[in-house]
């Protein structure tokens, strides 16, 4: 008799979209906080106390991070600075039964800066593609009192409704989480909800004109001290993570669980809907302010003249292969520029920037006089938490060429987020007065003007 393989628990990975400071970290410890809080409460002792449905890191590092976080809190009674790197969390979702602890599913969540939430930005792409849900994050207190942010608020808009169309047209049971935090700013119940609907009439107007899944969620998650000890009150924030899982577990049962990039693939069969991410194409539909003011001018994605086409995801095949093959044109040449670039495309691809950075890194001593490996260098170091590595390449590119736009905002913006407001200042006028066009000198004096919160 053969016995029957165990059914694997389905892997979800989840989107954020939002500005940065929006509080999309503050949510995911909250909601780990609050879910995980009586975990470890035994069920016979305490029923009442244990709960049915948590979720727990499933690596140490992550788990030690977000618990760094709560520390934070609890040591300074402050919020955690904004996110300056994309992180992965990868979460086990369990429910605890008669019989024992069974687990649901998995799911990636990654923490984004958010002026990396940007659809022209290639790893961006990648993500959106593999993604099976979005939580989209809008602060609602600003929504309420600052005009100005509602304005700001039209990119996230277009995102999602983009987002939501082209689901659309693959009808899969894609939701959308919309969670407003800072609700606690606002007046509670009835009277702080009606307020921010007033505002958002136009994004739910187009979620609704293409039958979009989503749901609402007000949070707030004070800081509270008791006993001289700070903590996140988070009562009830987690309740949008249960609902994408629900919602998922739901695809499950109906045997539809892939990501949107494999059902777009399904249902366009040999035709791509989106093209290689070059960013020669991305300048052509308008998107340089975007990419330079945000730091996206990425090189990735690109072909070499007389090379094959760079491998995409949907088109790679056996990731493993592909890299052995690279590996190989690389040990006969090692100046091979298209097995570098494509290797470096792969790693990306698959989230690995630890391995996509060294392939760069080659690339850049082979052509140190293109500024774009350089800049593009700077900013997979900046993904990694290297800052200090990428303000030396700011600097040299600056050393050769004074003002170079990219390098100055680059600088610029890193110098701010350390709170170097007068070196960044400094940058900032000068790539304002370099500035190729009135719409980026524009979006340079507003880049200025918003200080790290």
């Amino acid at each position: 008799m053969k016995l029957l393989s165990p059914i694997k628990p389905p892997i979800y990975n989840l989107l954020s979209l939002g500005e940065r400071g929006v509080g999309k970290t503050v949510f995911l410890v909250g909601s780990y906080a609050e879910l995980n809080s009586v975990s470890d409460i035994d069920p016979d002792l305490a029923p009442n106390l244990a709960p049915s449905l948590w979720f727990e890191c499933q690596y140490n590092p992550e788990k030690e991070l977000l618990e760094s976080i709560l520390n934070y809190v609890s040591q300074t009674g402050h919020y955690p600075p904004p996110t300056l790197k994309i992180t992965d969390f990868h979460f086990a979702f369990k429910q605890r039964k008669r019989w024992g602890v069974k687990s649901l599913c998995y799911f990636r969540w990654w923490d984004i800066p958010g002026e990396y939430c940007n659809f022209e930005n290639p790893y961006y792409q990648t993500m959106v593609l593999n993604s099976h849900s979005c939580c989209v994050f809008i602060n609602a207190d600003r929504l309420v009192h600052d005009a100005s942010y509602v304005q700001s608020l039209e990119t996230i808009t277009k995102q999602v409704v983009s987002l939501a169309r082209l689901i659309d047209r693959t009808a899969i049971p894609y939701a959308f989480a919309l969670i407003f935090t800072q609700c606690d700013q606002l007046p509670p119940g009835a009277i702080g909800q009606l307020q921010i609907e007033e505002k958002i009439q136009g994004l739910v107007t187009a979620l609704e004109s293409v039958s979009a899944k989503y749901q609402r969620f007000y949070t707030g998650i004070p800081i509270v001290e008791r006993d001289g000890v700070f903590k996140l009150q988070s009562n009830g924030v987690s309740s949008a993570f249960l609902w994408l899982v629900a919602e998922l577990y739901k695809k499950k049962s109906f045997g539809v669980d892939k990501s949107l990039e494999a059902s777009l693939q399904d249902k366009t069969d040999s035709q791509k809907l989106l093209p290689t991410f070059s960013p020669k194409l991305l300048w052509g539909l308008g998107g340089i302010a975007a990419l330079i003011i945000l730091g996206l001018g990425w090189n990735f994605f690109l072909k070499q003249p007389n090379s094959t086409p760079t491998p995409t995801a949907s088109s790679a095949g056996n990731t493993d292969q592909q890299v052995e093959k690279y590996e190989k044109l690389l040990k006969e040449n090692p100046q091979n520029m298209d097995a570098l670039v494509a290797l470096a495309n792969l790693y990306l691809e698959q989230g690995e920037l630890e391995k996509a950075i060294p392939v760069l890194e080659k690339i850049a001593v082979i052509q140190p006089n293109n500024l774009d490996w350089q800049f593009n260098l700077a900013k997979l170091y900046e993904l990694s938490d290297q800052t200090n590595k990428a303000e030396k390449i700011y600097d040299q590119m600056l050393s050769k060429n004074p003002k170079e736009f990219k390098a100055l905002v680059g600088k610029a913006m890193l110098r701010q987020a350390k709170g170097d407001f007068q070196t960044a200042n400094s940058l900032f006028k000068i790539a304002e007065d370099v500035a190729p066009s009135p719409d980026l000198k524009k979006k340079i004096r507003e880049l200025s003007q918003s200080k790290p919160k």
